[in-house]
């Protein structure tokens, strides 16, 4: 095919990831073409964009004795920790060569409290040191808000701030990990967003959550 046919015919189809577009459309390498004719022979969707298998959300022993959890009828968890302030960690892996997205409802804000949602690379360092997600030092994504302020964070470094509105009862959140390009996307329905780049996929990150006994969060399963 001419460069031309795969520039205006082909690559607005979207079956192509947007790095195999990007190699095209810059023209600097021929051996995606052999890659792009298999698959469009075989009819193998290359784009990854709209996850669509469920992965039950559940959730670590750390902590767990510190939450009360509950199904809901509309299929998401309700979330709710009995103290202070503490960390709740997905068991769910998500590894390398996936797109994963989840979403938080936050049904119950009392006072100004603060709240932190995210991905983690879970581990021992990591649990003995319970702190904002974000904030830890290494392989740790996420955002803390409270009613007036949204702060995004990664390895221990503030990216980003949304001041002076932030989190209330009835807020929407989605966040979504590329772990093809290594990218996680956090958005709320206050289009309050950020989008984390460079991650290392080679680790296995889970989603986390840290609330205290003034939050109730509905959570949803992990779609892949």
């Amino acid at each position: 095919l001419s460069m031309h046919t795969l520039c205006t015919e082909i690559i607005p189809l979207g079956i192509l990831t947007q790095e195999m577009s990007i190699e095209i459309l810059t023209h600097k390498t021929n051996g995606y073409y052999r890659m792009f004719s298999r698959h469009c022979i075989e009819h193998k969707s290359l784009i990854y964009d709209k996850p669509s298998t469920s992965i039950g959300m559940q959730f670590a022993e750390h902590n767990f004795d510190k939450f009360t959890i509950n199904a809901q009828q509309n299929g998401t968890l309700s979330v709710t920790s009995t103290g202070a302030h503490v960390t709740l960690f997905s068991s769910v892996a998500m590894t390398a060569g996936n797109v994963y997205e989840w979403t938080v409802c936050v049904d119950r804000l009392d006072n100004a409290t603060w709240q932190s949602f995210g991905m983690d690379v879970v581990d021992d360092a990591r649990k003995g040191a319970d702190t904002w997600i974000g904030l830890h030092a290494t392989h740790s994504y996420g955002f803390r808000a409270n009613q007036s302020n949204v702060y995004f964070s990664a390895n221990g470094q503030q990216k980003h701030t949304y001041s002076p509105d932030g989190i209330s009862v009835g807020s929407y959140i989605v966040l979504r990990y590329n772990a093809i390009e290594g990218t996680l996307r956090v958005s709320t329905d206050k289009q309050q967003f950020w989008t984390f780049t460079g991650i290392d996929t080679k680790q296995t990150f889970s989603p986390s959550f840290r609330v205290d006994q003034h939050i109730a969060l509905s959570v949803s399963d992990v779609r892949l």
